[in-house]
């Protein structure tokens, strides 16, 4: 193969990379985002049951906003979750895309003792 076609191979690969990588970062940001707003409405219902009950801790409304409170308890470590998990794409992709194109120019520079990055090359040739 040419240089050219392991160019362009490196460049369908970054391709793929980011887009599988921003499609699951997308999906977990999602997923967080929808997680945050069922938060706040456990959170809006846990105080209007609070409000409720008053200082009667012993009546169903009492019980309404234990509930309440437990939901929004499982639906953050729910969010916390889904936001560690959007985490590692970024980082993955962060890692592995420039060093795929270090990769690339390092067995270039390996092969063909040339350091220039091919679209610099096209311009070098046609200001002569």
């Amino acid at each position: 193969m040419t240089e050219l076609k392991f160019f362009r191979l490196m460049l369908v690969v970054l391709a793929t990379l980011v887009l599988s990588l921003g499609s699951g970062w997308a999906y977990y940001t999602h997923r967080q985002h929808l997680t945050e707003a069922a938060i706040d409405s456990a959170f809006g219902e846990y105080n209007r049951y609070i409000a409720a009950c008053g200082d009667n801790k012993e009546g169903g409304a009492w019980d309404l906003a234990q509930r309440a409170y437990d939901s929004v308890s499982k639906l953050s470590a729910a969010r916390d979750v889904y936001a560690g998990r959007a985490e590692l794409p970024l980082w993955i992709g962060a890692i592995v895309c420039p060093a795929l194109v270090a990769l690339f120019y390092a067995l270039r520079w390996a092969m063909t003792g040339r350091v220039r990055p091919l679209w610099l090359l096209g311009r070098r040739s046609t200001a002569g």
